[in-house]
């Protein structure tokens, strides 16, 4: 073992974005309520996109924020993951 870090300080260096993942028909006044208040509670430093499919494999777009980071924690991801209309990818 040549080096021993944070997990803190690994994750700060590893994680350079997250992207959640919908589908455009699953988007609902509910949905981005609950999104908003999730984002509000967990503000941070990583930045965050949503990518939005709008019908084929190839159909997608992708919105980025430069306001809008986050903070990527086990509670974030569990509040993600409990909503069946919201996929995420750690990049």
């Amino acid at each position: 073992m040549q080096n021993v870090e944070q997990l803190y300080d690994v994750k700060a260096k590893r994680i350079e974005r997250l992207t959640l993942m919908m589908n455009a028909y699953d988007i609902t006044d509910e949905t981005v309520a609950n999104l908003t208040s999730m984002i509000q509670a967990n503000t941070g430093d990583t930045p965050l996109f949503v990518q939005i499919n709008t019908g084929g494999p190839e159909d997608n777009i992708l919105l980025g924020s430069k306001a809008c980071k986050v903070n990527v924690d086990r509670k974030f991801l569990q509040s993600l993951a409990a909503n069946e209309s919201i996929r995420y990818r750690i990049n």
